[in-house]
């Protein structure tokens, strides 16, 4: 299974998101806000990070950035995710090479399908 990194500020939002996936049997950290995401994602050796969009001070979009250009962390996969409806989300991961989106609104079986794809290297 795979380790995956929850970089959110919404700590009621990722700790629901990591109980899913650790029922689904991933190995699941949690960062609260983008501050420091960068380093706890190098050190935890992650495989995948389920990024929010929206967070003060540092976008989801922008810590992407920053994220790619680390040697450490650039091999992650990234899924977005928001409170936005689906289309806009699906444009804004597209636009910011992601590779894949899920609504925080999503089922259960959405999200673990979503990670699913994009850890078997299809985009969502």
């Amino acid at each position: 299974m795979a380790n995956i990194l929850i970089i959110d500020d919404d700590a009621t939002y990722a700790s629901m998101t990591q109980q899913r996936l650790e029922r689904a049997g991933h190995y699941v950290s949690l960062h609260i806000g983008p501050f420091g995401a960068t380093k706890a994602a190098s050190q935890l050796g992650i495989d995948l990070i389920l990024l929010d969009v929206f967070m003060p001070g540092l976008s989801g979009p922008q810590l992407l950035e920053v994220m790619r250009q680390n040697r450490a962390v650039a091999h992650a996969k990234v899924i977005f995710c928001s409170s936005m409806d689906a289309g806009p989300l699906k444009a804004l991961a597209e636009e910011h090479h992601a590779e894949g989106f899920v609504p925080k609104a999503a089922e259960r079986s959405e999200l673990l399908a979503t990670v699913a794809r994009v850890l078997g290297g299809g985009a969502t």
